[in-house]
């Protein structure tokens, strides 16, 4: 029987220990309380990430509707590539780290307090200004490439869709559902990346790879993996098994933190 009074005394919630389990002697562990906090953080912050996604999609979908409408340039031309690769680099990528630089403030902030009452420190004299600014940079660097090679793939004609209509069905399919598959990630991967930041100017100097919940076989075979601080937990390039009959998930960058894939849920915590 979990001890509630003693809970109450730590400021644990009755949602703490419904989803945390109690240690043997029925208090909920300060570790148990931390990642479930983490986790609300989670989901607390996606849907502020998805407004201010949503305005970033549909500022860069008006800009190319209102291009391709000129009648001036055609979808599979080198001059309207051309022009998204600049207006990408020169007005997207600059908006979208101005549009979402208060909400990854915000949130990483957020973590970075829990992470730092879990360690039991007050404050760390380094601030997380240089983290969220190479952050902000990624992003949008990822985010813009990711829009300009997806409507590059779709230059040219095929199965009788001529580009100009794949195009615009593909603008359609983003302002629908882009903002909330990027939030997705996004929320696991800035929550889990100031984590990172915060454990690494906190002192901590191993971490341990989790699984959150129901989880796929990839992550399992990450459970539980323990690395330096400045250690990658998945080497780029690497092959990353899952179970028997799953295919070797191809990983293409260096995960210092998860997620490891799109639908990753995991978490970091310090290795004991």
């Amino acid at each position: 029987m979990v001890d509630t009074k003693r809970a109450d005394k730590f400021g644990w919630t009755e949602e703490d220990i419904r989803i945390r389990p109690p240690r043997r002697d029925g208090v909920v562990s300060f570790e148990h309380r931390s990642t479930s906090s983490r986790l609300r953080l989670r989901e607390a912050f996606r849907p502020v990430l998805v407004e201010a996604l949503n305005r970033v999609v549909k500022r860069y979908v008006d800009a190319i509707r209102e291009k391709l409408a000129e009648g001036e340039v055609r979808a599979a031309d080198d001059e309207f590539l051309n022009w998204l690769q600049e207006y990408e680099q020169e007005e997207v990528r600059p908006f979208l780290e101005q549009a979402l630089a208060p909400t990854l403030a915000a949130y990483a902030g957020a973590v970075e307090s829990e992470v730092l009452s879990e360690l039991g420190r007050p404050a760390v004299s380094e601030t997380q200004a240089p983290f969220l600014a190479a952050y902000g940079a990624i992003l949008s660097n990822i985010y813009a490439e990711r829009s300009v090679g997806q409507l590059r793939a779709l230059g040219k004609p095929k199965d009788g869709i001529s580009p100009e209509e794949a195009i615009a069905q593909r603008l359609g399919e983003w302002l629908l559902t882009r903002a909330d598959k990027v939030a997705r990630i996004e929320s696991v991967r800035a929550g889990e990346a100031a984590a990172h930041d915060t454990y690494k100017r906190g002192g901590v100097t191993r971490l341990q790879w989790r699984t959150n919940g129901k989880n796929c076989q990839y992550c399992s075979r990450l459970n539980g993996k323990t690395v330096g601080v400045q250690e990658t937990f998945i080497p780029a390039g690497t092959d990353l098994q899952g179970g028997e009959n799953d295919a070797p998930m191809k990983i293409r960058g260096a995960k210092l933190h998860p997620p490891a894939h799109r639908s990753c849920a995991c978490l970091l915590r310090p290795a004991e």
